[in-house]
């Protein structure tokens, strides 16, 4: 087998094997959103529904977003959420609300919060940390 022959396979090796080495330091996304989204749930922040949103693809971060939960109608900048997912919605924030405020479960009314991916994944960011609902 010539030099070049083994260089060849060798290098060939390594592309291959490159990606494998690399998975196991990456997250990817939507796992990420997952476990900021739970972590956010457990601290009584009610903007995980949000980043909920964005890993189901309801949502897509801009620069600021409003929502509102009346009458267990779920509704993002004014629009409520289509179809299937309006009701595990509107679930999802129904079981947050019984958790964190005393089974008051009919109202929440949100407006202008700060909302990219940067705010996302930071965890020190005002979207991360807000605790408006935390009963610490």
């Amino acid at each position: 087998m010539s030099n070049k022959t083994v260089y060849l396979k060798s290098l060939l090796m390594a592309i291959i094997m490159l990606p494998m080495g690399s998975y196991a330091q990456y997250t990817p996304l939507s796992q990420q959103l997952t476990d900021i989204s739970k972590e956010m749930y457990r601290n009584g922040n009610e903007f995980y529904v949000l980043v909920d949103a964005v890993k189901d693809g309801i949502l897509k971060p801009e620069k600021k977003l409003s929502f509102m939960f009346i009458n267990d109608t779920m509704s993002f900048n004014n629009q409520k959420i289509a179809g299937s997912m309006h009701k595990q919605y509107s679930n999802k924030m129904t079981q947050f609300m019984e958790k964190n405020n005393d089974g008051h479960t009919y109202f929440m009314a949100i407006y202008d919060v700060p909302f990219s991916m940067k705010d996302i994944l930071d965890e020190h960011s005002a979207f991360r940390t807000h605790a408006g609902h935390s009963k610490g």
